[in-house]
């Protein structure tokens, strides 16, 4: 007899089945890990993104009020409506019902003590900085008069030798340089100021309470604004909904974006869904601020807050708390991310999104809380 060579048809497709099986046994293996590398990395750049938006606003919030400034140091716009824009109508528009924080103070410059004033009206005047102060310490003029030029409208802040005694802010106009000790190197410096008769100067002086007399002022700064919100420009592109966490720098107290800052402001990071802000202060003087106790001594953290509270007339917020909620950059196939209730006095009604767009729950989201006090 002879032997038969190679395999019967049912062999060969029992074969086939069985390495069948096992091609798609490893493909769904590496499918899922593919998918869980996926997620992982989504997460962990959502995880960055929020420390890089956590570090920055953190560390403006602590110097808000830096140089003097007090009850007006930090603020905000609650829930704002459809339409908010920040920075005119060519800027983006800010997240429907998301908050904009809004920072003020003397954030990276030095501060610096007066050596004299002269009052030259009840609208002008100027006040001179000596490279020497009255108790022998030095003060270098250098970048004050390199600041003081590139800073003729900006907003000049005058405070007493402590906060509770006062401020002011005028409109910077001009400056000299009296003396030098070298070729360049200031050693007596004059700034010129308008504390009325233009727009600026009417915002810059409702910024202070108490208000300080301009003679009586022992230290000055260069006061600045920094505004972060959730920007979202919907009808400008064709690509996903990319919302972003942006800042704008603006001439404080005013609607007129600073000449240095990019129109419609500086994006941080991208998909950010909504910031919301409550601030703290202690109003029974008790040494601690408490949520959960009559009077509440947060404002902005519960839905029946109003901006018209009385107890919350010329106060001044010393903590701040944010809550940021980001999205992953990519949607997942099959994931579903839990639902919204509420978020401080924001209250969400979500079937699908916060924002209106219908896949946004189809990405992961990160949310955190901070609560920073300030110290300026």
């Amino acid at each position: 007899m002879r032997h038969r060579r190679g395999f019967t048809l049912i062999e060969a497709a029992i074969a086939l089945a069985v390495g069948l099986l096992l091609v798609g046994g490893i493909l769904t293996l590496v499918r899922g890990q593919i998918r869980s590398v996926r997620r992982q990395s989504l997460a962990a750049d959502l995880q960055q993104s929020l420390r890089i938006a956590v570090d920055e606003i953190t560390r403006r919030a602590r110097s808000a009020g830096r140089g003097g400034l007090e009850v007006t140091a930090i603020a905000l716009e609650d829930n704002v409506p459809p339409g908010r824009r920040v920075g005119g109508r060519s800027a983006g528009a800010v997240a429907p019902e998301s908050d904009i924080l809004i920072l003020r103070g003397v954030f990276d410059d030095p501060i610096y003590e007066i050596a004299t004033s002269e009052v030259e009206s009840p609208s002008s005047g100027r006040v001179h900085v000596r490279a020497v102060t009255s108790g022998g310490a030095s003060q270098s003029l250098t970048a004050l008069a390199d600041r003081a030029a590139d800073e003729v409208g900006g907003a000049l802040l005058l405070a007493g030798p402590a906060a509770s005694v006062g401020c002011v802010v005028v409109e910077l106009t001009g400056h000299e340089i009296v003396a030098e000790s070298a070729p360049g190197v200031p050693e007596q410096l004059a700034l010129s100021y308008r504390a009325t008769g233009s727009e600026l100067a009417a915002g810059y002086a409702a910024l202070c309470e108490p208000l300080l007399p301009i003679g009586t002022a022992t230290r000055l700064g260069m006061l600045e604004e920094y505004r972060y919100y959730v920007r979202h420009d919907p009808e400008a592109a064709a690509e996903l909904f990319r919302p972003r966490l942006a800042r704008a720098r603006f001439r404080p107290g005013s609607e007129t974006p600073h000449p240095g800052s990019p129109a419609g402001g500086v994006d941080l990071v991208d998909h950010a869904l909504d910031l919301q802000i409550a601030l703290g202060a202690d109003l029974d003087r008790d040494g601690a601020v408490e949520e959960a106790a009559v009077p509440d001594e947060w404002l902005w953290n519960d839905p029946g807050d109003a901006a018209g509270d009385p107890e919350w007339s010329k106060i001044s917020p010393q903590w701040v708390r944010f809550t940021l909620l980001l999205r992953a950059a990519r949607a997942e196939p099959g994931y579903l991310s839990p639902a919204l209730d509420r978020i401080e006095n924001r209250l969400f009604h979500e079937t699908t999104s916060p924002t209106g767009d219908p896949e946004v729950r189809r990405f992961q989201r990160g949310r955190v809380e901070a609560t920073v006090r300030r110290r300026g």
